[in-house]
């Protein structure tokens, strides 16, 4: 089998990576960070169809990077499927404050050959001009890009990140008891960000499509709480009467597996 985590930076990746190369060694860990979103849309979808269409001829079992879901899936012609033995991970994060801290990141760090990094830095972006770009827009909708939603065998929420990863380990017990790591986190965190609800409201416009997977992995998320909870009592605290619970688990969306 072989596990394969689309990264969309700033959804607590770096800390799943950690505990990964932890718990399995670095060298099982096929990092693949091309950076796909520093090249115009059609070739950088273009090359996700070719790396599709060659089997991989690597060995390691667990690949990790920023890169199209696509690249790791089978082409069919007008679309992509998952591949036989393969194993397809992710998480979201709420949008807007995925950007913020997206941003937070690009201010501190040395991006040089990203020509979005360079031209923020060249055009002194502001975080407001950063939120209203089209071209940031529902990044993490395109890095899904032809592989649905419905298509990963488990969609993470960064914002629950320590119930997510015990989730995982449920459902995939070779991820189990992985330490809940807090890495690359922004030094200011911590602190309030007041962004003008003009420019939110711009934000939600441009941004529908992230905002509708993740309130789709956010639902997802709600639903496997409630079943871990009825299937071992006590497996995760939450504030929920068992009949409201059962209420959750017996609606009629479909939870990610």
């Amino acid at each position: 089998m072989r596990y394969i985590f689309t990264h969309v930076p700033k959804t607590a990746g770096t800390s799943l990576l950690e505990a990964l190369e932890s718990r399995f060694g670095a060298d099982q860990v096929r990092r693949d960070n091309r950076m796909p979103l520093s090249d115009p849309k059609f070739k950088r979808n273009f090359k996700a169809v070719v790396s599709s269409l060659r089997e991989p001829i690597f060995s390691q079992p667990f690949v990790f990077g920023h890169f199209l879901t696509a690249k790791y899936a089978r082409f069919t012609g007008d679309g992509f499927a998952r591949r036989p033995n393969h194993t397809y991970i992710t998480f979201l994060r709420d949008p807007l404050q995925r950007a913020i801290s997206h941003y937070r990141y690009w201010c501190r760090s040395d991006g040089r050959g990203n020509r979005a990094w360079e031209r923020m830095q060249r055009e002194k972006w502001s975080l407001e001009q950063f939120l209203c770009s089209r071209y940031f827009a529902n990044i993490q909708s395109q890095f899904l890009w032809g592989f649905g939603l419905e298509q990963f065998h488990f969609v993470g929420v960064a914002d629950q990140y320590a119930k997510s990863l015990l989730l995982l380990g449920e459902q995939f017990p070779v991820f189990r008891d992985l330490p809940a790591l807090h890495s690359n986190q922004s030094p200011a965190r911590d602190e309030t960000v007041e962004v003008p609800s003009a420019v939110q409201a711009k934000f939600k416009t441009l941004n529908q499509r992230d905002y509708e997977i993740y309130h789709q992995a956010v639902a997802g998320l709600e639903v496997s709480l409630c079943r871990a909870e009825r299937a071992s009592s006590g497996l995760i605290d939450r504030p929920h009467s068992r009949s409201s619970m059962t209420d959750a688990c017996g609606g009629t969306f479909s939870a990610f597996r």
